[in-house]
């Protein structure tokens, strides 16, 4: 037997999906109760379970053969109701998490969608102008990178590091060990 504020939940979902016929109100109740439901926070959880961006995320990180756990659906409520995001947008976001790192990543995933709360993304337009700048600044630092390693000899190519050139070099011309000499920092143009 239901609790009232099951069967009022149970009322407000159905009504939420459009579905307002006493067949249908009556199909989810039996649907439930064959499910072992009977709390409205269990009820919340199947609802979660089975609504469309639950669906549109396992499809866009490429996840069958199983559900997801509660942490994984709390992301998704979180994108949704805390940040805002449509699901084509949270799909955008799961797309180039496995684009990026070739694996489906909750917490990258809500990284990427934290940073794009905090650019004032908002459409699909905002994502792809995102995409357009990232590309045209990875295109400058290939550019700059490909400069570098022209311009560098060659054993120092190997040793950069954020603008310092650390060589030991000298060490082990003089056929000394590398650790009882300091290492030369060159600083390249």
């Amino acid at each position: 037997s239901f609790s009232s504020d099951l069967i009022a939940y149970l009322v407000e979902y159905c009504v939420s999906k459009n579905h307002t016929a006493i067949r249908y109100i009556e199909a989810t109740a039996l649907k439930w109760a064959e499910s072992g439901i009977r709390t409205v926070t269990a009820a919340k959880q199947e609802a979660k379970i089975h609504s469309p961006a639950y669906y549109a995320v396992m499809r866009s990180f490429g996840i069958t053969g199983r559900n997801l756990v509660p942490s994984e659906t709390d992301y998704i409520e979180k994108w949704r109701s805390e940040y805002g995001f449509s699901i084509d947008i949270i799909c955008a976001a799961c797309q180039q998490t496995i684009q990026s790192i070739h694996q489906p990543s909750f917490p990258y995933t809500d990284k990427m969608l934290s940073n794009w709360r905090k650019l004032n993304v908002h459409t699909m337009e905002d994502v792809k102008r995102l995409n357009l700048e990232h590309k045209e600044r990875t295109k400058a630092s290939a550019e700059t990178n490909s400069e570098y390693s022209q311009s560098a000899p060659k054993f120092l190519q190997n040793f950069r590091k954020g603008g310092l050139v650390i060589s030991s070099i000298g060490a082990r011309i003089k056929g000394l060990s590398p650790i009882s000499l300091p290492a030369i920092c060159i600083s390249l143009p």
